[in-house]
């Protein structure tokens, strides 16, 4: 497999995890490396470690409802070599919630290949698409 077939596989098994009602905290093992560091939209300052998105991964999972369509883009291009990337990502979210209408973000991320494969060390994001 090649770099964006790998990462792809993570992003397919993220979204199959979102449908499935996984527990948010073990999706955030799914998709980050545990010394990640995070930059959203209009944060004071970055969270360090993947146990400081637990209680906004929660909030999120709340938001979206049991069994949510998430869907994850890569936007080539990727600029990898054997054990870090970088990609933007478009994130499309349809909540499991009536009414609920899809929201969208975009993600720049840098992926390093570890233990546990390839996984999100850095990451910036914001609501839109891209």
């Amino acid at each position: 497999m090649d770099v964006e077939q790998d990462i792809r596989a993570v992003l397919d098994a993220l979204e199959r995890a979102y449908f499935d009602g996984t527990d948010p905290c073990t999706i955030l093992g799914l998709m980050y490396e545990d010394d990640v560091i995070v930059v959203g939209e209009g944060d004071v300052s970055a969270t360090r470690g993947i146990q400081g998105l637990e209680e906004q991964a929660r909030a999120i999972s709340a938001s979206a409802g049991p069994h949510p369509q998430v869907s994850f883009t890569i936007v080539s291009p990727i600029l990898a070599c054997a054990d870090a990337a970088m990609t933007m990502i478009g994130v499309v979210v349809r909540p499991d919630l009536p009414d609920a209408g899809a929201m969208h973000s975009r993600i720049l991320a840098g992926w390093r290949k570890g233990v546990r494969g390839w996984r999100i060390c850095m990451e910036m994001h914001a609501q839109g698409q891209l």
